[in-house]
């Protein structure tokens, strides 16, 4: 079911964590650490996966589609699953250029 409360955190969410993927991205120029640069992946993802949630949330809310989270979920994965080949792709480039 759809709650207020997850509407609120998935739109806080898509909000709070590309301003926080640009905050890693400063920090990481400023010590070079190419760790915390690998970790905005992560946060930008977060960013992605709080828009599907609330896309579903919204639809089934607004619509009583019960499934359009479950379809969104989808939707993201497929598109993780591609972002996560080009980043293994782009890893094995960089260890032979090395």
């Amino acid at each position: 079911e759809s709650s207020l409360l997850g509407i609120s955190v998935s739109a806080a969410a898509i909000i709070v964590m590309p301003l926080l993927a640009y905050g890693k991205k400063n920090v990481a120029k400023k010590i070079r650490s190419s760790a915390l640069k690998g970790d905005i992946a992560n946060t930008i993802s977060c960013a992605y996966m709080a828009g599907t949630v609330l896309v579903g949330l919204l639809l089934n809310a607004l619509f009583h589609l019960w499934w359009a989270e479950n379809i969104a979920a989808l939707i993201f994965l497929y598109w993780l699953f591609g972002e996560t080949k080009a980043a293994f792709k782009e890893a094995r480039e960089n260890t032979h250029k090395q």
